[in-house]
């Protein structure tokens, strides 16, 4: 049960882990062109940051261990509405923080939009992109949604009811071959069009 304790405990690492000093980092260098490199090395600081957000969860939990806070969950969904170039740079540096103890990440992302931004990151064609090894670097339990068990005959019916249109039992499989030859069977993508369709006709 996800209480006020846990929604402060929260809060607590967040606040701890972003409240990075930037300008200490950048003091640390010894002279003149390990500070240019500092300054611009991302690397650096992103190291920095999973220090600090494993010290905060450290000691978040050890503080609130009483209160049931055992381990912070973090969700990271919808990475495939990201440009596909930005969401594999996203997950690369991801990688950084995914064993930082006491903490577990589920990512939820569209395969084929890593493997496409894979594709224009490296310039290479889409077979040419070994995909599946880059995520298993990343991704420890992985596991598919079993969108083939969506009933998608019963949902464009539905949508098409929603903006005053009922087709018959016969012409139902012609909409679902327009939809999954033009936009794909996403149900996401279902609602935004049909939402469009809508407001156009009104």
């Amino acid at each position: 049960e996800y209480n006020s304790s846990h929604k402060a405990a929260t809060k607590s690492v967040i606040k701890k882990a972003t409240d990075i000093d930037t300008q200490k980092i950048l003091n640390e260098a010894t002279n003149k062109k390990d500070l240019a490199i500092s300054k611009n090395d991302p690397a650096k600081l992103l190291h920095s940051l999973r220090k600090e957000v494993t010290k905060s969860v450290n000691e978040v939990i050890s503080t609130d261990s009483s209160k049931g806070i055992q381990r912070f969950v973090v969700f990271i969904d919808d990475l495939d509405r990201l440009v596909p170039v930005k969401a594999v740079e996203l997950l690369e540096s991801l990688k950084l923080f995914l064993d930082v103890p006491n903490c577990v990440f589920i990512l939820a992302c569209d395969y084929k939009i890593i493997v496409q931004g894979l594709s224009e990151k490296f310039n290479v064609g889409e077979g040419e992109v070994n995909g599946r090894s880059f995520f298993d670097k990343i991704i420890q339990v992985p596991y598919n949604m079993p969108v083939h068990l969506y009933n998608v005959d019963e949902y464009i019916k539905d949508l098409l009811a929603k903006i005053s249109l009922n087709p018959n039992e016969k012409i139902l499989p012609k909409y679902r071959s327009l939809l999954e030859s033009s936009i794909g069977l996403n149900p996401r993508s279902f609602k935004r069009l049909f939402n469009s369709f809508l407001l156009l006709n009104m």
